[in-house]
């Protein structure tokens, strides 16, 4: 009886992996064309500080989307429910994106998708913690990350040759195809949900109370900020640089490939240094990756730096993963996750689109990434100092 127990178990858990990494897989690959959406709407007309500007707006619509699925999820005892909904009427929307162009129609689709489509992931990301364990995240994750570079190698070599303005006009509807086999993998859930609390906002958000949440959310939020510039004008970097059309799409798939290394490997480094140390690094060789790309001029340069995307990406996420854990009690770890997205990739990710879109249209995309070496290079400074204090408060207490 035991070993049919276990072998339930096993078979219980094969399904949830195969199902959520085939999830993440083609809903992240999907995601990937987003680098190319705003170089297809300048095609179209649009200025880089409207598409900063309307990145930015849905952003803060994908704010207030999270906690209230999040909410429906708890009233409604299912998780998995919500996500099969959410992400369907996600897609209904991206079928509608390569036939927007008027201002008007632009926004609400924006608003539409980031209320639904660009809003599940973190109940996806819940989910699996719950159902396979917080061990087993980094590697379910990572289908999701090697779906995002395969997907970017892929549009490398289709794109030999081509001028970026014709691979941006593909973004669309690569979008609504990968998005839709996404939206389909989330009903091939198993019937068998876990149910735990649900994450609550304001309980979220008096997590900030706690000092080293407060301080690491702040950091965490400008960290992201930077992050814009490369994921919203990495095609316009390279137009500007006169690159060649397969550049984008090779820089992201190297960065991706860093990443998933990173997300498989790298949590024996957040326990052995601390995750503070870990993010302090993460900042500081971001601030160098920014600064990098400013001034690089040859493809195969700005190809060959995004090898630091493990380390700016990867390593910030376990580490932040790490601290909530640590920080964050595990009947209100929803609500952690909560905060984290709302304010990190939430509202950093809202003033960072703003800002680089401006920079981008007044002073090129090059000015973008300099400015964020800047920001990022303050960020990685109090890092430092305050992982400095937190190794040292470990020291008095031992």
């Amino acid at each position: 009886m035991v070993e049919s127990g276990q072998g339930l178990k096993s078979t219980r858990a094969a399904r949830w992996a195969a199902t959520l990494a085939a999830t993440y897989a083609f809903t992240l690959a999907a995601a990937f064309f987003w680098t190319y959406i705003p170089r297809y709407f300048v095609s179209i007309g649009w200025t880089s500080a409207g598409i900063g500007l309307v990145f930015g707006l849905a952003t803060l619509v994908r704010v207030i989307a999270m906690p209230t699925w999040a909410r429906i999820a708890e009233r409604t005892s299912s998780t998995t429910r919500v996500i099969q909904v959410v992400s369907t009427l996600g897609v209904l929307t991206l079928w509608a994106l390569p036939f927007v162009e008027a201002t008007w129609s632009v926004y609400l689709v924006f608003v539409l998708l980031y209320g639904t489509w660009n809003s599940f992931v973190p109940l996806a990301d819940s989910l699996t913690v719950r159902q396979l364990g917080s061990g087993a995240f980094g590697r379910i994750r990572a289908f999701g990350s090697a779906g995002f570079g395969i997907m970017a190698l892929v549009l490398a070599l289709l794109s030999a040759g081509e001028a970026h303005v014709v691979v941006a006009g593909w973004a669309p509807w690569f979008v609504a195809v990968l998005g839709t086999l996404g939206a389909v993998s989330t009903w091939l859930f198993p019937n068998d949900e876990v149910a735990i609390r649900a994450p609550d906002l304001p309980q979220a958000l008096r997590l900030l109370r706690r000092p080293a949440l407060a301080w690491c959310f702040g950091l965490w939020a400008l960290h992201w900020a930077s992050q814009t510039p490369y994921n919203l004008f990495l095609v316009f970097l390279a137009e500007e640089r006169h690159m060649a059309g397969w550049v984008p799409g090779l820089a992201v798939a190297v960065g991706v490939a860093a990443e998933v290394l990173v997300l498989s490997v790298g949590r024996r480094w957040v326990e052995r240094f601390g995750p503070e140390v870990i993010f302090a690094a993460s900042a500081l060789v971001t601030s160098l990756r920014w600064a990098l790309c400013a001034v690089a001029s040859h493809d195969l340069v700005l190809v060959a730096i995004q090898l630091l995307h493990g380390i700016t990406f990867g390593a910030f996420l376990l580490s932040a993963m790490a601290v909530l854990d640590r920080e964050v009690p595990t009947a209100v770890r929803g609500s952690g996750q909560a905060a984290f997205y709302v304010l990190v990739f939430g509202i950093g990710s809202s003033v960072g689109n703003t800002s680089a879109g401006w920079l981008a249209d007044r002073f090129g995309a090059p000015a973008s990434f300099g400015v964020a070496a800047g920001v990022e290079l303050a960020v990685a400074v109090v890092a430092i100092l305050y992982a400095g204090s937190v190794i040292r408060r470990g020291q008095d207490e031992r």
